[in-house]
């Protein structure tokens, strides 16, 4: 589909053929990103790894993604963070009786602490400076810019007042319209400046901690900081440039992976007979022995025994893909794709949500049926282009095998230690409605929780003995813990 935004040449790419002309037949030639204001903003400039431009300097960061950032040896060394706040959130949820408890905040802190210690060393000391901010630029980054339809008009982005919708968990599950004198590119650039303030202080006590502390484990930033002095890359690696990187990796960490365990669950919940085949998968696997031993030496067991709990993360990326649209990608020359004649320049945007629901490609597109993916192999890793909700091509994301490692690991103890049930007298059920934006997060948070009836020592993840397992029941908006 051709579209004609502002100046802007578009393209929507929403089929599994076309997406395979864009992502692997002409891949180089779509290879690169178009930088426009707001974008330019976000990206600093295009010096972080997503929106860098295709050429020697991207290259280069994605050689270092592959063997530093997200090196298999990497992501092993970061296990452990996962095991404490994993089992923090257990514990969170088991303690909180009595109390609502919103889920989807649980899983957005659990996201948030998983990425910013596996990036920088430590959870933000101010998390809601910090939730704000990345809140802000993804919101910011889902309106419209009337600079970025305008390009050779500069000058409107100073001139004109932003008119956008939002609507979301951040904005309270509400539309707001934002009408103010404020134009949209100083927002955007607010936004922006808090995650580079952040980001350059944590490069400051990075720095003060280099010569005094030999960390066990590099967190990110150490390594980034470490290549820098170092000096083998082909360009030099600016403190601009590991902020940029620092910025792009907790803006991308922290919603997307919480996004899609929200939406595994919310399916789960809607679908006992899924839900109780994952569940019994997991505890037949596990046994009395409780998960804590499970991610302390048996992290690996996952991909070889929990084969049914895979295809639910699977069927889940399907049917809500981190992000409805992937990253624009913008071609360097004219080139011909299925017929039709792509001019250089043209923005192309491959709708991921679009495919995965294509009735072409999908037997019941919209049904939740993990089943579908059994003796399948068909996957996720850009190869199969019925299902790309990570990309695919050279810009498949780099972060793929990190936050899938936590979704697993997160359902895992969530399906393990707590039954899930939907009370038929509610009299409604769970709300599946999407907020629109650049990810595809739930427009309500995924109900409320209050536990009652609990008793401390009957959860497994303090206690050693074989514990009963414990039963969260809903009504509409809360669902309770019981024994």
């Amino acid at each position: 589909m051709r579209l004609k935004l502002g100046e802007i040449r578009a393209v929507v790419v929403s089929s599994a053929s076309a997406a395979k002309e864009i992502l692997k037949t002409h891949d180089i030639a779509f290879a690169s990103r178009p930088i426009y204001a707001s974008i330019n903003t976000i990206s600093c400039g295009g010096k972080d790894i997503a929106f860098a431009p295709y050429g020697d300097f991207w290259r280069q960061m994605r050689r270092l993604c592959l063997l530093e950032l997200f090196s298999a040896k990497r992501l092993q060394s970061f296990r452990y963070i996962r095991e404490e706040e994993i089992s923090s959130l257990v514990r969170s949820i088991a303690e909180a009786a009595g109390v609502s408890v919103d889920l989807s905040d649980k899983l957005s802190q659990l996201s948030n602490n998983i990425t910013s210690r596996a990036v920088v060393g430590t959870k933000m000391a101010d998390q809601k400076l910090f939730q704000s901010a990345v809140a802000g630029v993804v919101e910011l980054a889902s309106g419209f810019n009337a600079a970025d339809l305008f390009p050779s008009m500069p000058f409107i982005a100073r001139i004109t007042v932003s008119n956008f919708a939002i609507s979301g968990r951040h904005s309270g599950g509400k539309t707001e319209i934002w009408s103010s004198p404020v134009r949209f590119q100083r927002k955007v650039e607010g936004c922006q400046q808090k995650l580079e303030h952040i980001s350059e202080e944590i490069i400051q006590e990075h720095k003060k901690k280099q010569g005094k502390l030999f960390p066990t484990v590099e967190d990110i930033t150490d390594v980034l900081l470490r290549i820098q002095a170092e000096g083998n890359l082909h360009f030099p690696l600016t403190n601009d440039h590991i902020k940029a990187v620092i910025s792009g990796l907790l803006v991308a960490g922290t919603s997307t992976t919480a996004t899609v365990m929200a939406w595994a669950m919310s399916e789960l919940i809607r679908n006992p007979a899924a839900k109780a085949k994952a569940q019994d998968e997991v505890r037949k696997t596990f046994g009395c022995r409780g998960m804590p031993n499970m991610i302390a030496g048996e992290e690996m067991m996952i991909g070889d025994k929990l084969s049914y709990l895979k295809l639910v993360i699977k069927e889940t990326l399907r049917m809500h893909p981190p992000a409805p649209l992937l990253l624009p990608r913008e071609n360097q020359e004219s080139r011909e794709v299925m017929g039709y004649e792509i001019p250089a320049k043209t923005m192309v945007m491959v709708n991921a949500w679009a495919i995965g629901r294509d009735s072409g490609s999908w037997v019941e597109p919209d049904a939740f049926r993990p089943e579908r993916f059994d003796g399948s192999d068909l996957e996720f890793k850009g190869n199969h282009l019925e299902l790309i909700p990570f990309g695919g091509g050279r810009r498949i994301c780099p972060g793929m095998i990190f936050g899938l490692t936590t979704i697993e690991m997160a359902l895992a103890h969530l399906l393990y230690y707590f039954d899930w049930e939907y009370s038929p007298e509610a009299g409604e059920e769970l709300d599946m409605t999407e907020a629109p934006g650049l990810s595809t997060e739930r427009k309500f948070p995924l109900l409320r929780l209050e536990p009652v009836n609990y008793s401390l020592e009957a959860c497994s993840v303090i206690c050693s003995r074989p514990t009963p397992y414990l039963t969260l029941q809903f009504a509409p908006g809360f669902f309770w813990l019981r024994n």
